[in-house]
């Protein structure tokens, strides 16, 4: 259950939880924008389904490259892979400063914001030098914290599901 609440909160990541504050602006329209996302994670992921089926490498999108391109690309991979996590752990500590931010109001500033970006990174990197079962408890208790608001306003807001309002935002 951990491990997988784990790989779900990696899936997810922070562009679910960042999606609504940045398509919500734009009226009904951000629908399509919630398809196309959906449509390239999905399109993302059964292409590393379909390599991970056909391919004898453990070592994922690195050794996939490596196995189809070489080892320059295997390599040039990796090192892709890694800058993008870096941007990528840097992004995802930047939703949860700004997320915090409606909680602490010293964190919207931008320097707030930034120690609180600081401060996220650090924090999740102690949190994998305790172990990874500590890693693996948060990930889930993660997932938990970041889908409950939005099914919450989901569940809501058809509730009060206004179509001339929806039919004007467009």
């Amino acid at each position: 259950w951990l491990a997988a609440a784990l790989v779900a909160s990696n899936m997810i990541g922070s562009g679910l939880y960042g999606l609504p504050a940045s398509l919500g602006k734009v009226g009904s329209v951000s629908l399509l924008g919630w398809g196309a996302a959906t449509f390239g994670a999905l399109a993302a992921a059964s292409v590393f389904a379909n390599l991970g089926r056909v391919s004898k490498s453990l070592d994922g999108v690195v050794g996939y490259s490596e196995e189809g391109f070489g080892r320059f690309w295997g390599f040039a991979m990796a090192i892709a892979y890694w800058m993008g996590l870096w941007v990528g752990c840097v992004a995802v500590a930047l939703v949860v400063s700004t997320y915090l931010s409606v909680f602490i109001p010293a964190m919207a500033s931008p320097t707030g914001r930034a120690l609180g970006t600081v401060g996220a990174i650090w924090a999740l990197t102690l949190l994998n030098m305790v172990s990874a079962k500590a890693v693996t408890r948060f990930g889930g208790v993660a997932l938990i914290a970041g889908l409950a608001p939005v099914l919450g306003v989901a569940t809501l807001g058809w509730l009060h599901f206004d179509p001339k309002l929806f039919e004007a935002s467009w």
